[in-house]
């Protein structure tokens, strides 16, 4: 009897370590552009972003709006670029919108949306800097880091009671979780990556990543304000990794022209 039973066990822990190999080949990644097309990830985002501004509202200052949307189309040209060099199809269309919060911070959410908190632009010394975030978080989303967390946190269900309108809690519970903006090491390393290549090819600083990164670290024991980007990589250790960085020995620098302390100036609503 006790050989049976033990002979049972050993049967039942072959079958569940060969479910879990098999089901350890697969990551989110490879399931996610399978499950939710690139009109439902727009659709996704825009409820999320429509359930965060319930709470927050746009800033309203064309000079800010104006910064942004200069920033973007300078991304976006040498995204392109990179993509038609690579013959790879640009499949993300990107928005870029700022909502009105002190908290340093911003986050991509899905279908090639960027929300900026106004306490980022204000702690932006320089629009490069701006730019450097921006870069980063685009980085998020070409690596479909978003999707992959989404789909990991919800499931494939819970999305479509959302997209169904059975559930709009669940945009809400998305957005919560989406702004606390804690990706995994290695998606962190991904889009300081493709930041940091992007910035270049734009003709911007790969370095004012660091300098971006050297004031959050010092500024880290703030939980309350900066918790949203002390994500899993040490921001000192971040702050090296981008020093490390080497551009090509043909790189040309060009400043982004704006008055910035204008922008900075107008970078929230009047409270």
């Amino acid at each position: 009897m006790i050989q049976k039973i033990w002979k049972e066990l050993a049967v039942v822990l072959v079958a569940g370590v060969g479910i879990w190999f098999g089901f350890s080949q697969f990551t989110c990644s490879d399931l996610t552009p399978m499950k939710i097309s690139q009109e439902k990830q727009q659709l996704l985002g825009e409820k999320i972003y429509d359930e965060l501004k319930k709470t927050r509202k746009p800033v309203s200052s064309p000079e800010v709006r104006t910064a942004v949307d200069n920033i973007k189309i300078r991304l976006m040209k040498s995204l392109e670029k990179k993509d038609r060099d690579n013959k790879k199809d640009q499949s993300n269309t990107y928005q870029i919108y700022v909502l009105d919060d002190p908290m340093v911070n911003a986050f991509a959410l899905p279908g090639g949306i960027i929300v900026i908190f106004s306490g980022l632009v204000d702690f932006c010394d320089t629009p490069e800097e701006l730019a450097g975030v921006i870069a980063h978080e685009m980085g998020h989303i070409e690596n479909e880091h978003v999707m992959q967390k989404i789909y990991t946190r919800f499931g494939l269900a819970l999305m479509t009671r959302l997209f169904t309108g059975n559930d709009p809690t669940i945009a809400t519970e998305m957005g919560e979780m989406i702004t606390e903006n804690y990706f995994s090491r290695q998606m962190e390393e991904e889009a300081d990556s493709f930041a940091l290549d992007l910035l270049e090819r734009t003709s911007i600083q790969p370095r004012v990543l660091a300098a971006f990164f050297k004031k959050i670290s010092k500024l880290e024991m703030d939980v309350m304000n900066i918790k949203a980007l002390s994500t899993h990589p040490d921001s000192n250790e971040r702050y090296q990794n981008v020093l490390l960085y080497e551009v090509k020995k043909d790189f040309q620098e060009k400043k982004i022209s704006l008055d910035w302390q204008k922008v900075r100036n107008s970078s929230h609503n009047s409270r």
